[in-house]
């Protein structure tokens, strides 16, 4: 039986221009998308940093918004969610 590569997969319709996958899961990117990271794991990479400052560090939702220039809400929802805990803001 023939294996066939990511490559060939990717490219089943005949089309053989080399399309870009992601570095991380290996999801095709759009040929406009900047990068070579999708959207999901740059916010899974965003997420374990924050988990790790938030659980060595004395914070609030809004310190870590700004370190990690990412919007409360995103904090917050990751709270709510249980994913991980904060100090609420002095």
């Amino acid at each position: 039986m023939d294996r066939k590569s990511r490559y060939d997969l990717l490219n089943s319709d005949g089309d053989r221009r080399p399309r870009r996958i992601c570095k991380e899961c290996g999801r095709a990117l759009a040929s406009s998308y900047i990068g070579d990271t999708c959207q999901s794991c740059k916010e899974d990479a965003i997420y374990r940093e924050v988990k790790e400052y938030v659980s060595e560090n004395d914070v609030g939702e809004y310190d870590v918004a700004q370190k990690f220039d990412i919007p409360v809400e995103t904090v917050r929802k990751w709270v709510q969610l249980g994913y991980m805990e904060y100090k609420t803001n002095k």
